[in-house]
């Protein structure tokens, strides 16, 4: 399965509410992501660059400006990504 398409996080776990709601990863490496409500916390990634580079990781820019390494995979219509502090967070493919 490829990344690119439109992500819904469906983890609801306490270290991931950082991470916005839904993230759109597009083929010439952009991505965009927010939340269907107005937050107080400034989401990680907002919109920017990202670059698959390797199999299972993923570098990601930030909404302050840093480049990130995560670790991520894709199974069964479900992306899942894990984060420096072993935090793991799941999306699922709406399109």
């Amino acid at each position: 399965m490829n990344i690119t398409g439109t992500w819904k996080k469906i983890t609801k776990s306490k270290c991931s509410e950082i991470y916005p709601e839904f993230i759109e990863f597009k083929s010439n490496n952009i991505f965009s992501a927010k939340n269907e409500k107005e937050s107080t916390i400034h989401p990680v990634w907002d919109s920017g660059r990202y670059n698959l580079i390797s199999s299972g990781k993923i570098k990601i820019s930030t909404s302050y400006d840093a480049l990130l390494t995560y670790y991520y995979e894709i199974r069964n219509g479900l992306l899942e990504f894990k984060d420096e502090s072993d935090c793991i967070f799941q999306y699922k493919k709406v399109n």
